[in-house]
């Protein structure tokens, strides 16, 4: 290869070492977190297995609100859209923010979060905060990895303001699919997940979600390239995904639903 080709070359693509992240160990499970890349949950492992699927066509790269999510930010694993999931403007007869324009997939993706990573009996936690830009509002999610290696997600929204405060939120994580994956969903109870919160301080709890997996055989099977992502956009009480070849189930489920009256 001559001089000339190998100065043609594209540049190799961004890793995840390249923006660093925080770690959680528990139990044989393993969870990484990218502040640089607006708190995204990259890595989620249990039993051996990575449960996320991870881009091959959009590389890793630093957030952008302005771009378009699908285009940018769209890279995999598990991200947090509030308070909108599309680009959208606040109604104008919301006061104080009617008209306002939130960014596609909300805010909270393309910003870089404050986190705190403790240790304690109960495992170890991760706490990041994301604070409002276009309305006065903080996200807070505590992701927890047990010492028997469960996975556990806490969310709280807080009004920081003195107006009422519309939203929407959605977890967004993305699973691989292969041809020997099976997908079991509940029953389907429309839920759109849109709420307020109250006047200066008030918060509202969004619920907690649970991710077990439920081991109904001995962890292995080679691994396979995924055939495709699911972007799950209905709502469900609990998903879970199972291996026929391996006999390994992933569980996601959610251990309360919310109460719009307390937001």
């Amino acid at each position: 290869m001559s001089f000339f080709q190998r100065m043609r070359q594209a540049p190799p693509a961004p890793r995840l070492d390249d923006f660093g992240f925080a770690e959680l160990r528990g139990g044989g499970s393993r969870v990484l977190i990218v502040p640089a890349l607006g708190g995204k949950i990259a890595h989620l492992e249990l039993a051996g297995r990575q449960w996320l699927w991870a881009s091959e066509v959009t590389p890793y790269g630093l957030p952008d609100e302005n771009a378009s999510y699908d285009e940018t930010g769209d890279t995999g694993g598990y991200d947090e859209c509030f308070p909108t999931v599309r680009a959208c403007k606040v109604p104008t007869w919301v006061r104080a923010f009617g008209g306002v324009p939130l960014p596609d997939h909300g805010e909270v993706w393309s910003q870089v979060p404050s986190i705190d990573v403790r240790t304690s009996p109960d495992g170890q936690t991760a706490t990041t905060t994301w604070m409002g830009r276009r309305m006065p509002y903080r996200l807070t999610r505590v992701v927890r990895v047990t010492p028997t290696g469960d996975v556990e997600c806490e969310y709280e929204a807080t009004n920081t303001g003195t107006d009422r405060v519309p939203f929407l939120w959605s977890a967004h994580p993305v699973f691989p699919l292969t041809s020997t994956t099976r997908l079991d969903l509940p029953a389907v109870e429309r839920d759109e997940r849109v709420g307020q919160l109250g006047p200066a301080g008030q918060r509202g709890r969004l619920g907690e979600v649970a991710l077990r997996l439920l081991r109904s055989g001995r962890a292995g099977g080679e691994k396979k390239k995924p055939d495709h992502a699911l972007h799950g956009k209905a709502l469900f009480e609990s998903l879970t995904l199972r291996g026929s070849s391996s006999g390994r189930r992933f569980r996601l489920r959610e251990s309360q639903r919310p109460d719009p009256s307390e937001a």
